[in-house]
């Protein structure tokens, strides 16, 4: 448990939502290979909310912010990306990863509202509005 917490600080309170969730995976008796992808994006999330907690410097139990992990994950992309993309960037991949571990896809709002917007511009009304 120190060595958790070294590496990750307070993200280290994930890996126990992990276990269980794992252990509901191997419950159901789904194969490893099958889940695989959701287990790799579980630690993903942990990975990531260490690099959050170690950008923003905020640790709920005032250990070392991020931990091991988080502060050279940090450095390794800072070296390669500015502080704005960093975040854009974190923020994205936890978004993934989170949409990974529940399969849940928002593909299917984003075709309700193509198709809105198709349905609004085939109207009479707003052709002038986007014609050259």
């Amino acid at each position: 448990a120190a060595f958790l917490f070294y590496l990750f600080a307070s993200a280290a309170f994930l890996w126990i939502p992990f276990y269980i969730f794992a252990a509901y995976l191997l419950f159901l008796k789904k194969h490893i290979w099958v889940v695989c992808e959701r287990l790799s994006a579980f630690i993903g999330c942990i990975v990531l909310s260490s690099v959050m907690l170690y950008m923003h410097q905020y640790d709920p139990l005032n250990f070392f912010p991020g931990g091991f992990i988080g502060m050279h994950v940090t450095s390794f992309l800072l070296s390669m990306l500015d502080v704005y993309t960093l975040q854009i960037f974190i923020y994205s991949m936890m978004l993934i990863a989170c949409i990974l571990c529940v399969q849940f896809s928002f593909i299917r709002y984003v075709h309700y509202m193509v198709c809105c917007v198709q349905f609004l511009l085939s109207r009479r009304f707003l052709k002038p509005a986007y014609t050259i």
